[in-house]
């Protein structure tokens, strides 16, 4: 996942809606960055958790269930995104 553009994208968005932030571009991106990188981190980590279970219990997942693992890490990561980015109630 690239979350350097995510974050650009969300600090994008917030540009055109007409955002006000008193922090310079770069340190916003660095904030939004560092946030999308803390939900990241921490999804994944319950991710490899909720596997390494498994396999401890002798269910061994494949490939399938690996992506499915981090696809749902990725679309946690990109509901934040949104809402960083929403620019109305109704977005969110």
């Amino acid at each position: 996942m690239d979350l350097q553009t995510t974050a650009e994208l969300v600090i994008e968005k917030f540009k055109d809606a007409g955002g006000y932030s008193e922090l310079p571009d770069e340190e916003l991106l660095v904030s939004v960055y560092g946030f999308l990188e803390e939900i990241y981190q921490k999804h994944l980590a319950i991710a490899q958790a909720k596997i390494k279970a498994e396999e401890n219990r002798g269910i061994f997942p494949d490939t399938k269930r690996y992506d499915a693992a981090y696809q749902g890490v990725e679309d946690i990561v990109m509901y934040y995104a949104n809402k960083l980015a929403a620019t109305d109630r109704a977005e969110i």
